[in-house]
C-alpha cells in the first residue's frame, strides 16, 4: 500500500509540474505575441493615420534638416487649437514615445510659454513661418502659482517642446529648418 501511495503521489507531482510549465510557456507565449503588435514610440508610416496615444491630441509628422544638411523625419503630437495648447504637456510625466509636442498657429505669434504644473523638464525650440529656427531654452517644471514665461527671438508660427537636451538628438539648433506634416 505505500507503495502504490509513493506512485500515485509521483504521478500527481508530475501533472502539476507539467501544468504549471504549460500555464508558464502560454504566459510568455502570450506577452511575446502582444508584444510583437505594440511598440514602445510611435514611428513615422504613410498610411494617413492620425490617432494618437495621448488623450486629447493628433499625432503629426515632422521634418527637421539640420544645419549640416542631416534631414530626419519624426512623429510628434499635435496643439493645434487654443484648447490643445493651454493644455500641452500638463500633468505629464513622459511623451507617450513621441519625440515632441507641436504648437501649430495660422498666423505668426509672439505668445509666450509658461510651464504651470508641467512635470516634465522640456527643452523648447521656436520656428518661423519660413520654419527656420529661431531661438531655444529650456524650461524646468514649475508647481507655483506665478511661474516665468519664455518667449521666442522674433515671431513664430511653430513651436516644438522635447524632453529638456533632446532638441539637438532631432537635429534642432541654430541653422535648422522645421516642416510639419504627414502621418506617423
Amino acid at each position: 500500500m505505500a507503495a502504490q501511495t509513493k506512485s500515485t503521489d509521483e504521478r500527481t507531482l508530475r501533472w502539476v509540474l507539467r501544468g504549471t510549465v504549460a500555464v508558464l510557456l502560454l504566459g510568455v507565449a502570450a506577452y511575446l505575441i502582444k508584444g510583437a503588435n505594440t511598440t514602445s514610440r510611435p514611428k513615422v508610416e504613410s498610411n494617413g493615420a492620425t490617432t494618437s496615444r495621448v488623450k486629447g491630441f493628433q499625432q503629426i509628422g515632422f521634418t527637421v534638416r539640420s544645419a549640416e544638411g542631416v534631414t530626419s523625419r519624426h512623429c510628434g503630437l499635435l496643439a493645434l487649437t487654443v484648447a490643445q495648447q493651454d493644455q500641452g504637456l500638463m500633468n505629464r510625466t513622459n511623451l507617450g514615445g513621441y519625440d515632441g509636442m507641436l504648437f501649430q498657429f495660422v498666423a505668426p505669434t509672439t505668445v509666450e510659454f509658461y510651464m504651470k504644473d508641467t512635470l516634465i523638464p522640456l527643452s523648447i525650440a521656436w520656428f518661423g513661418s519660413n520654419g527656420r529656427y529661431l531661438s531655444a531654452t529650456d524650461m524646468p517644471p514649475c508647481t507655483v502659482v506665478n511661474c516665468p514665461l519664455y518667449g521666442a527671438a522674433g515671431p513664430y508660427t511653430v513651436a516644438l517642446e522635447v524632453p529638456e537636451g533632446q532638441l539637438g538628438h532631432v537635429g534642432i539648433g541654430p541653422g535648422s529648418t522645421l516642416t510639419v506634416g504627414g502621418s506617423c
